[in-house]
């Protein structure tokens, strides 16, 4: 009998190759066991509106379908539930949204202080992270789209109320972000090769364990297979010293795609492809700012209520039209539903801009919509990306959010003392 072995032998032996597989090119080995050391963190909160108005259809075999492919990473979160009155309340609330200044975190109510007295949970980490991270800016706001309505950018398109403490206005020209972003990053020019130092510094580290698991493999075999070992390692430590080489050349800068991914979805006629390009926008800025630690707290503003906004839809009106005087009609709920299917469109866009940048694995990512389309506070699910829960869970508390999750899992020094009804915690966590 032979003792020949066949490279395809040799690398099924050493369980780099499955029966019936394809020999890998050298090219492919520095995707064996890669993995990124988080080296910082970050936070995006996605913000919506009049989302998943089927309970029995939140799930990833139906409105969560877009997002199937990360549903071993998200917690779905049911039951959640709002209280308060009143126009501020109505806007400010968001029990289950975590980018508002509440009632109960400031001085100017009865119930409000704390120690983060006037603060949304947003700024309160983006302030943490900064002080370890050295980013730019603590925190941005990024919205869809302004409004013609001043009074409701202190009410919808803010962390808080121009009246209170905390006022951040968010920023609506993208391009004037990005140019910010390049001014803070040092980008690579057109002529600079692209050098993946991590890709290539992981792909070595499986090159030599890959040649030292060949040198253990000659023992005892004929010089035949000797030879064919040898010469494996000769061409893997030929691409070791060459991945060294680039390694020690690359340059100090950061090569990006300067445009949004493509997205390939059914839109609903309702949904423009302005609505499109605007989030992809969005999306795509955001990533781009945590990629380059221009920021690690993003908020996105998915807001297409339609109430005093240019270009958008009445969709606010079509959630109890005439003020409650009648239901919403099929064609109104349906208009609705093509929204809300959008909306996950967009934030399964958003989990591949953060992943293609490379910052998905850093990232608790919290997609919060602030009510259900026909006009309910009542049970509106949230969704999270990396947080310590995972899976779908029901939480039957009438007074709820994830604000002392997200100061707890950034570990936040007195997250304990966020103020009123923000204490709970055990949404996410």
């Amino acid at each position: 009998m032979s003792d020949r072995m066949s490279r395809r032998s040799m690398l099924r032996a050493l369980g780099l190759l499955g029966a019936g597989a394809a020999l890998p090119s050298l090219g492919m080995l520095g995707g064996l066991g890669r993995a990124r050391a988080q080296t910082r963190q970050n936070l995006v909160i996605v913000r919506t509106l009049f989302d998943f108005r089927r309970n029995e259809r939140t799930s990833f075999s139906g409105d969560l379908a877009p997002l199937a492919p990360w549903s071993s990473e998200l917690a779905v979160i049911q039951g959640l539930s709002a209280n308060g009155d009143g126009s501020e309340y109505h806007n400010g609330k968001q029990i289950r949204f975590a980018t508002s200044c509440t009632p109960t975190n400031r001085t100017n109510r009865t119930t409000g202080g704390g120690h983060f007295d006037g603060k949304s949970v947003d700024v309160v980490v983006g302030e943490h992270l900064q002080t370890m991270s050295a980013s730019r800016h603590p925190y941005l706001v990024l919205g869809a789209y302004p409004y013609s309505d001043s009074s409701l950018h202190a009410t919808f398109e803010t962390i808080s109320f121009l009246n209170k403490n905390q006022y951040i206005r968010p920023q609506y020209d993208l391009d004037d972000v990005r140019t910010q972003v390049g001014m803070h990053a040092p980008f690579c020019g057109s002529a600079v090769e692209a050098v993946d130092v991590d890709a290539l510094e992981n792909e070595n580290r499986v090159l030599e364990a890959v040649m030292m698991d060949l040198q253990r493999s000659r023992v005892g075999r004929s010089d035949e297979v000797r030879a064919q070992t040898e010469n494996l390692e000769r061409q893997f430590e030929a691409r070791r010293t060459e991945n060294s080489r680039r390694i020690g050349g690359a340059p100090m800068c950061l090569s990006v795609r300067d445009a949004p991914l493509a997205h390939a979805y059914s839109r609903h006629s309702i949904v423009s492809a302005d609505f499109d390009n605007r989030v992809r926008q969005m999306n795509y800025t955001a990533a781009l700012s945590l990629r380059s630690n221009f920021s690690n707290v993003i908020t996105l503003n998915y807001n297409f209520s339609g109430h005093g906004q240019s270009r958008v839809p009445a969709f606010h009106e079509m959630t109890h039209p005439g003020g409650f005087s009648r239901p919403p009609s099929s064609a109104e709920l349906e208009n609705l539903d093509g929204l809300s299917a959008f909306q996950v469109q967009m934030f399964a866009h958003l989990l591949r801009e953060l992943s293609d940048f490379g910052v998905l694995e850093d990232t608790l990512v919290v997609y919060s919509p602030h009510e259900r389309p026909v006009h309910d506070h009542v049970d509106v699910p949230i969704l999270a990306y990396g947080a310590s829960r995972r899976g779908s869970h029901t939480s039957r508390r009438r007074v709820q959010d994830v604000n002392k999750d997200l100061l707890e899992h950034f570990s936040v020094p007195n997250a304990n003392d966020f103020g009123g009804e923000t204490s709970e915690g055990g949404v996410l966590r």
